[in-house]
């Protein structure tokens, strides 16, 4: 998993190479069909001269969906294949914020054709359940956002999140849980996520190698076929007996799944990744030497 931030164009100045436990930054480029953030190269250019992951966002303004998108490509493809690409879906200053999926649809469409990526959805998490996102969740990983309070905070590994799902999509690509981040390298609030990815499913995201990629699609399962269930509910078997996990036996391999395991990891001193290669799988089930 992976922590971050994104920025738009009031944290100008931000020092991104000073801010050492950050791993990935989604920068504001676009608005509308007229709007670029003046800071966004220069925001994007420092996060990769930094070493950290890019993403690059637009927000959506309620125009013609498809005009968006080819404004929004325009300012994105330099750094195609380099960063995920987002669409910001809010009803501040988006007068079609009420369409919800009959204006994203065409949005995205039309990005895919352009760029051969799927752009990831920003939205908070009671829009996930206000309308049928169900066409837009089969090809765009979900960014969500939902508070449990509003302190001040550093990055979380288990931020909280209500229980009631987030519609359409089995489970989070990146969690924005807190607009009142304090984090090192950076003096005042800013919003910080977690994203249920490596780095390498991030770049497959942002290559179009994957239409959207959770922490279920990594390779948490050397040498497995990961593709059944059966072996994901095993898993969870074991690690509900040891008392590590607290949710359904459902065969996916999701947020709870992969914090369980990475607490018994942690129990047993072995590298916390959620990753069930041989050695976690051996003591999980007390085959070990």
């Amino acid at each position: 998993m992976l922590n971050g931030i994104d920025i738009a164009s009031y944290q100008n100045g931000i020092n991104i190479a000073g801010m050492t436990t950050t791993d990935f930054v989604i920068v504001k480029a676009t608005q509308g069909v007229s709007y670029t953030n003046p800071f966004f190269n220069k925001h994007a250019l420092d996060t990769q001269k930094a070493g950290k992951l890019l993403g690059v966002y637009h927000y959506a303004g309620g125009n013609n969906a498809e005009a968006e998108a080819d404004f929004f490509w325009s300012r994105f493809k330099p750094y195609a294949g380099k960063a995920i690409p987002v669409l910001d879906w809010e009803g501040y200053q988006n007068s079609k914020f009420s369409q919800g999926p009959t204006w994203v649809i065409p949005f995205v469409e039309r990005f895919h054709a352009l760029s051969g990526v799927w752009p990831l959805i920003y939205m908070s998490k009671s829009v996930c359940r206000s309308y049928n996102w169900s066409w837009v969740a089969e090809h765009c990983g979900l960014w969500c956002a939902q508070y449990a309070t509003n302190n001040r905070t550093d990055y979380q590994s288990k931020p909280w999140t209500d229980s009631k799902g987030c519609g359409a999509w089995k489970q989070m690509t990146i969690f924005q849980y807190s607009s009142k981040g304090r984090i090192l390298g950076y003096g005042a609030d800013i919003d910080i996520n977690i994203a249920y990815l490596d780095a390498a499913s991030w770049g497959r995201i942002a290559t179009g190698g994957a239409k959207q990629e959770t922490a279920d699609k990594m390779d948490l399962f050397p040498g497995t076929d990961d593709d059944h269930d059966y072996v994901v509910k095993a898993y969870q078997t074991a690690l509900k007996g040891r008392g590590f996990y607290a949710g359904a036996i459902d065969g996916i391999w999701g947020v709870k799944s992969m914090a369980a395991a990475e607490d018994f990891q942690r129990s047993k001193n072995i590298d916390a990744n959620g990753i069930m290669n041989a050695d976690t799988v051996l003591r999980l089930f007390g085959l070990e030497g």
